[in-house]
């Protein structure tokens, strides 16, 4: 027998409920720049190079082991855009802010940095280690500039999905500098 007291708008709320608590989490143990980096931009002359890469800092600050399940990102004029992860450079000292690339002026510790990169999908961040996120971005033909003005990363700890969105625009311009 079912109980009609509910009616479609009591299904409805269960429903919602339910889906709200399969989606991802906001603040988990992730940490981008979240609020500290909120209109925030950085902004790279492309130069000679065909593409701009942008670093940016993620930290596991929690007890589990993050999983990255994918990343994602959207803006204006990005003829391509290519999610990638850094975790040897962190651990020793090295910080990205951006690069164009490929580049005449390379003292090889950028090609060294893309030889080690790594798919994001599948990658595990232990507790208390830090991982760089690489975002290559082209832009489209014609272009004056392309921006990435939002990313986000999907993990999972312990079975629970997370979302850490980063607020930083990245913005690649074509014919000066910034």
């Amino acid at each position: 027998m079912v109980d009609r007291r509910f009616g479609t708008a009591g299904l409805s709320l269960v429903v919602a409920v339910f889906l709200g608590a399969c989606g991802p989490h906001e603040g988990g143990p992730l940490v981008g720049p979240r609020e500290g980096g909120r209109g925030a931009e950085v902004c790279v002359p492309l130069g000679n190079g065909q593409s701009v890469f942008f670093g940016e800092p993620f930290k596991n600050v929690g007890s589990g082991v993050v999983e990255v399940v994918g990343v994602s990102g959207s803006g204006r004029d990005l003829a391509a855009l290519t999610f990638t992860i850094d975790t040897y450079g962190p651990a020793h000292g090295e910080v990205i802010g951006g690069f164009s690339w490929p580049s005449t002026e390379s003292d090889d510790s950028e090609a060294a940095v893309l030889a080690r990169m790594v798919a994001p999908q599948g990658t595990q961040i232990q507790p208390g280690d830090t991982v760089t996120l690489l975002m290559q971005i082209s832009p489209t033909p014609n272009a004056r500039d392309a921006v990435l003005s939002e990313t986000s990363v999907e993990y999972t700890v312990d079975g629970k999905v997370y979302q850490e969105t980063s607020p930083v625009s990245y913005r690649l311009h074509v014919d000066a500098q910034c």
